[in-house]
């Protein structure tokens, strides 16, 4: 009896160990699959965000670094990253099933105050750590040392707002009121 008991207990240990593997593997895929370019535009409702991206310096630029949609709406991994990601899809895909893009004030959505909440300053931080790159301008420097004593106040979306998403009618640093 005991030794159907031993028996029976490492086969429903070894099942959990591969029942786990297999969550573990199946939600990775998913993970990396609800990731891409394609996949954010597939649900996101705004007419202009993926022509917008393909016109901005994070798509396009002279190093050939592409900046994904996820780099930037989501936080860096480890810091409330699966959370986000549950969160920003959920809120797209009802969005996408339940809302008409024609009621919503696109303008509105693209202020500032409302931009904040969808691009994260630690995105912005993980890949721009440093503020004083090689070649950047005196106009530059005292822009990024002004962020820097106002700590918490300022977003870098203040300045560089339609880095991520192009935008023809905004200049480079108008929003810096």
């Amino acid at each position: 009896m005991r030794r159907k008991n031993k028996k029976t207990g490492r086969i429903l240990f070894l099942s959990g160990v591969i029942v786990t593997a297999l969550l573990i593997f199946l939600g990775n895929k998913a993970v990396v699959s609800t990731s891409t370019d394609d996949y954010c535009a597939s649900c996101h409702i705004h007419p202009h965000s993926t022509d917008s991206w393909k016109l901005s310096t994070h798509h396009d630029n002279k190093r050939g670094i592409q900046v994904h949609c996820v780099d930037c709406h989501l936080p860096p991994h480890g810091e409330g990253y699966l959370v986000e990601k549950a969160k920003t899809g959920a809120r797209d895909v009802w969005a996408k099933w339940f809302k008409d893009p024609e009621s919503f004030n696109w303008e509105a959505k693209g202020q500032i105050e409302h931009a904040k909440r969808h691009a994260f300053e630690a995105s912005c931080i993980h890949c721009h750590q440093n503020n004083y790159p090689l070649g950047l301008t005196k106009e530059g420097r005292e822009a990024h040392l002004y962020y820097e004593r106002q700590a918490g106040e300022l977003h870098c979306i203040n300045c560089h707002i339609t880095v991520g998403h192009y935008d023809p009618d905004r200049l480079h640093a108008k929003n810096t009121n």
